[in-house]
């Protein structure tokens, strides 16, 4: 229905309407399908941050709830009765894949999201068809890990973060159907195989998270030249399926070769979001941190080789131009807003200062 807010708006997801009779309400995940047909949501009733989801079609209303399902065997848990009633209990985080599935996470008993699954909810022809079965993807097995996922800006891959307080690692799976592995017992071509490759094994000390760009991985870390670690995250690269940290090179200004976050204490990094427009041949990435003891935006304007194969260079992503971004007032809180589309021309910022 429309919205009464912005005119040509479209209501989704009303908050207050699905609190009806409610004493608690915390809404987790709320993404479209790729098809932009269904809304898969998460909702936490109880307050003990333990979640349920939904899954909406939008042309007719109709929803459905996840029900707690078979699990694989071997997924290290009890797997409830087939005709078990009771809501898929989980972190929240949901993720569609391209063929009408949803990624999920499962808690462990100290409320550590620890095992990823997918879940097939829509058929070829984008009908509901959940049977309640659970492809068990990863498990963190230490208890100083928590799981994280989400997919990349340009939706081309999930994105699986184990974290503590001293380290991570990502795991990615290419989401377009084309490249995974077709299973055996696969009937109507939509289902296959989901092989997670790791872009750089877990180090003592070493934080980081990727973003994807045209084939390359921009890693934000701590990790600095020589294996030394930085007070702030700074920005590297490397190709897709380059493993390891040793392959990271520094993201420098074409010409200077002066890295553009170097990790130090000058300028700090707080994320990185990749645009390229449509109607343009060039990539953007627009990065948030702090510069002179305020929040900054900068545009950097990327030159990416593209070249695949052995004639392919493996550091070659560097910045043609960097601009920090001026605001009218000299003090005010600023960061990248709401986007949704990295194809689009323009970017959707946040500002405020003590006057606006």
């Amino acid at each position: 229905r429309s919205s009464p807010v912005l005119p040509g708006e479209e209501t989704y997801l009303d908050v207050e309407e699905v609190a009806d009779g409610m004493t608690f309400l915390a809404v987790g995940a709320v993404t479209l399908s790729p098809d932009q047909g269904f809304l898969a949501y998460s909702l936490d009733p109880r307050g003990n941050e333990v979640c349920e989801a939904r899954v909406r079609e939008l042309s007719t209303g109709n929803e459905w709830t996840l029900l707690e399902g078979r699990r694989e065997e071997g997924d290290g848990g009890d797997a409830p009765d087939e005709n078990q009633t009771r809501p898929l209990e989980c972190d929240g985080s949901l993720v569609w894949d391209e063929s009408g599935g949803l990624f999920w996470v499962r808690l462990d008993g100290s409320h550590r999201p620890h095992r990823l699954y997918h879940r097939r909810v829509l058929d070829g022809d984008g009908r509901w068809i959940d049977d309640q079965s659970d492809e068990l993807l990863f498990e963190e097995d230490d208890g100083l890990y928590s799981l994280r996922i989400s997919k990349s800006f340009d939706g081309r891959y999930l994105l699986v973060r184990s974290g503590s307080k001293e380290a991570s690692e990502v795991r990615y799976v290419d989401l377009r159907p084309e490249y995974r592995e077709r299973a055996d017992d696969d009937v109507d071509g939509r289902g296959t195989k989901m092989e997670l490759r790791t872009v750089a094994p877990r180090s003592e000390g070493v934080v980081y998270r990727v973003g994807h760009c045209r084939g390359h991985w921009l890693v934000q870390t701590n990790l600095g030249d020589g294996g030394t670690t930085t007070p702030n995250l700074g920005l590297r690269s490397c190709r897709v399926g380059d493993g390891g940290m040793g392959r990271w090179e520094p993201v420098t200004l074409a010409g200077t070769g002066e890295a553009a976050f170097d990790g130090g204490h000058g300028r700090s990094l707080d994320g990185v979001t990749v645009f390229t427009p449509a109607d343009s041949s060039r990539t953007y990435a627009v990065a948030t941190g702090r510069e002179d003891g305020l929040p900054q935006v900068w545009v950097l304007d990327l030159d990416v080789d593209d070249t695949d194969g052995d004639d392919a260079d493996a550091s070659a992503l560097s910045v043609s131009s960097m601009v920090r971004l001026g605001f009218p007032e000299s003090a005010c809180d600023t960061g990248i807003g709401p986007n949704r589309d990295p194809s689009l021309p323009y970017v959707a910022l946040s500002y405020d200062s003590l006057v606006t």
